[in-house]
């Protein structure tokens, strides 16, 4: 009896022993799990944050891109408008060429009757005269380039 006694005390003592480490391990597991519960919640808060950036992320690319179609929109209007500048510059320039060339003929016209000896006062005052004895007005003188015509 007394060897069965030993071998139970002995039995009990390792089943204890075991209880404590189980107990032990138990403890650690469970700071485990608090510690795990606690970087989920971490984790948890990244993603949500993660999302959040994303969100904002996104608004600012669409931003950018209505920025970018707005700009295009002006770049393209801008090309348009320097066009139409270019020309309007090529048709003043022809324009003030075409100017310089009849006033280089104007000049020459003055230049032409001033070498005739006649007083234009008299013409215009022959011609009035030819006017009224033909019955015609001012307006019923129609001008073409290099001579009038009633």
């Amino acid at each position: 009896i007394n060897d069965d006694n030993e071998s139970y005390q002995s039995l009990k003592e390792e089943v204890l022993a075991a209880k404590d480490d189980i107990d032990s391990d138990v403890q650690e597991f469970s700071g485990m799990i608090d510690e795990a519960d606690e970087k989920k919640a971490a984790l948890d808060d990244s993603i949500t944050d993660a999302g959040t950036a994303k969100t904002n992320l996104d608004a600012s690319i669409r931003n950018a891109q209505t920025t970018k179609t707005n700009l295009d929109g002006s770049i393209s209007t801008g090309n348009t408008l320097k066009d139409n500048l270019d020309t309007a510059n090529e048709t003043a320039s022809q324009n003030i060429t075409d100017l310089g060339a009849e006033n280089n003929e104007a000049a020459q016209h003055i230049a032409d009757l001033e070498a005739l000896d006649f007083d234009p006062v008299e013409v215009v005052t022959e011609i009035n005269d030819i006017k009224g004895v033909l019955g015609y007005e001012d307006e019923d003188i129609v001008h073409r380039p290099g001579r009038y015509v009633a």
